[in-house]
């Protein structure tokens, strides 16, 4: 059965961080007096009783996840959200990647690239890896073929090692392999190997180079007729991830299931982050926008 983690409370901005900055201690609003929880009164309303006062785990980062898990970082969170509408701060933009304010989206690949060409969008800061396992609910729309040009390359979502400013090979690379971890690729170009199946096909990789030019593929299914992820028109992704498997659905229809990361370890620090790439002929725009990623409450 599969696991669906619960989505936290965020702070909705434009770019929401559910966290609280060190230094201060995030006490809940019409906590008991602690004399009187002792006699048997009230417990916390909202919170989580830390010692004599209430705090919420899910932003404290004196409390992070539990009473006393302190945030060397100073920030805790559950969850990260960045809708696009306005450039995000925290993400940082790497090859040919750029903001679009018109049409409100992380642009991966402009559609007027030459290639070859990649361009990653990756969150500033890694998960903390003491409890790390991998385990988050992740959304977002994503659009490939926007003001037409030739059907390639394609473009993924990435759990990458290498850091902020990770961009992997172009072309059939993706802009993502040799970067270390995993990913989930939207390929709109047959390379016929390394498991590719069709010029219109979603899978799940490990950013091992495969033949030295594609990720690893650990699963993958041909969309056929279903959706055309080369389109031209936004489409809704979701990646689940529960204890080292991912699920990944477009436009709601579940496509792999509970797919095993072969060589996970959960001891590693993970960036997320978004990549594109386009081959020597050039390739389609590729782009994201209302990413709202959810997890455990952990130092950040």
């Amino acid at each position: 059965m599969l696991h669906r983690t619960t989505r936290p409370r965020l702070v909705r901005t434009r770019f929401a961080l559910s966290l609280a900055i060190a230094g201060t201690t995030a006490a809940v609003a019409g906590c008991p007096d602690f004399d009187a929880v002792s006699r048997g009164g009230r417990p916390c309303d909202g919170g989580t009783r830390c010692g004599d006062i209430c705090v919420d785990v899910e932003s404290d980062p004196k409390n992070c996840g539990t009473c006393g898990n302190a945030c060397t970082t100073g920030r805790c969170g559950a969850g990260l959200a960045a809708d696009m509408m306005t450039r995000p701060p925290d993400w940082v933009f790497n090859g040919m990647a750029t903001y679009d304010g018109n049409t409100q989206s992380a642009v991966l690949i402009p559609i007027s690239t030459k290639g070859p060409a990649a361009g990653t969008v990756v969150y500033a800061r890694p998960l903390a890896t003491d409890t790390f396992d991998l385990t988050f609910d992740l959304t977002f729309d994503f659009r490939m073929g926007f003001g037409g040009g030739s059907r390639a390359d394609g473009m993924g979502f990435m759990v990458e090692t290498a850091g902020t400013n990770a961009v992997g090979t172009a072309g059939s690379g993706l802009g993502m392999i040799g970067q270390g971890g995993y990913g989930v690729e939207f390929d709109i170009f047959d390379n016929a190997m390394c498991g590719d199946s069709s010029a219109n096909h979603v899978g799940i990789d490990s950013l091992v180079p495969c033949a030295g030019v594609q990720p690893t593929s650990l699963g993958v299914v041909d969309l056929g007729a279903r959706v055309d992820l080369g389109d031209g028109q936004w489409h809704a992704a979701e990646v689940k991830a529960f204890a080292g498997k991912f699920t990944v659905l477009v436009d709601g229809t579940t496509l792999l299931v509970s797919v095993p990361l072969q060589g996970f370890t959960p001891s590693s620090p993970y960036y997320f982050g978004f990549s594109g790439s386009v081959g020597a002929g050039g390739g389609y725009r590729s782009e994201v926008r209302k990413v709202q990623l959810s997890f455990a409450p952990r130092c950040l």
